[in-house]
């Protein structure tokens, strides 16, 4: 369960308010007020959340991928220690990193399995997908100037509703998703504490990454130093 809670904490992050939200837009009088509020709806929120889902979709990925990577690396591992303990007496240290490679291993295949990076990594495509179609037709409607205000308020309202639907479709994305929205478009929201909790959180990420390659080197390491026998 440690080894689970690690996982998650170095590569899901925190994730963000959910995005769906309940619109008034009974408020709304006169043509401009409604193509103002469309607008910025369209700007930033359709938008925005299409382009930190995309965000999200790359960290499940590259998640996925590093997983993949770890799982055969530790069970390339596994075999070699269990090949040459067919010969040799493995030493303390040894023996003591071949259990922990064991037990990492069935946690990292039990996370993976529970978690399902890819199937995430699909399920933001196919939200920033539908928010691609959604965007345009916004972009369609905010053109039509044949079109009533009456009903350009409710198609207005229509895709509201819809925008909501699609937010309901998955998991909402982690906070450095958006954050890392903000710094691909260098905005300038991206400054002060976003920009340390970015920082924070790739080091932490990569580190964590590291360490969980390394940590069986440094263990044969010891071995082959000779402390595994003392």
């Amino acid at each position: 369960m440690c080894i689970i809670k690690l996982f998650k904490c170095i590569f899901c992050g925190r994730e963000g308010k959910d995005e769906s939200a309940q619109w008034d837009i009974s408020k709304l009088n006169g043509r401009d007020a409604i193509l103002k509020a469309m607008t910025k709806f369209k700007d930033n929120r359709v938008w925005v959340t299409k382009k930190a889902r995309m965000e999200a979709e790359k960290r499940m990925n590259f998640n996925n991928n590093v997983s993949i990577v770890l799982i055969n690396y530790y069970t390339f591992l596994v075999l070699v220690l269990s090949i040459i303990s067919l010969k040799w007496e493995l030493g303390n240290i040894l023996t003591f990193v071949s259990v922990l490679i064991s037990v990492a291993l069935f946690g990292v295949s039990l996370y993976i399995t529970l978690y399902g990076y890819k199937e995430k990594a699909l399920s933001y495509k196919s939200c920033y997908i539908e928010l691609t179609a959604l965007e345009s037709e916004l972009e369609v409607l905010l053109l039509n100037e044949k079109i009533s205000d009456e009903d350009l308020l409710n198609e207005y309202g229509s895709l509201l509703s819809r925008y909501d639907k699609i937010m309901d479709m998955d998991d909402n994305h982690a906070d450095i998703d958006f954050i890392s929205h903000l710094k691909n478009q260098k905005d300038k929201k991206y400054m002060g504490w976003m920009q340390f909790k970015y920082i924070f959180h790739c080091t932490v990420k990569y580190l964590s990454i590291s360490l969980l390659y390394a940590f069986p080197i440094i263990g044969v390491a010891f071995y082959l130093l000779g402390w595994g026998n003392k």
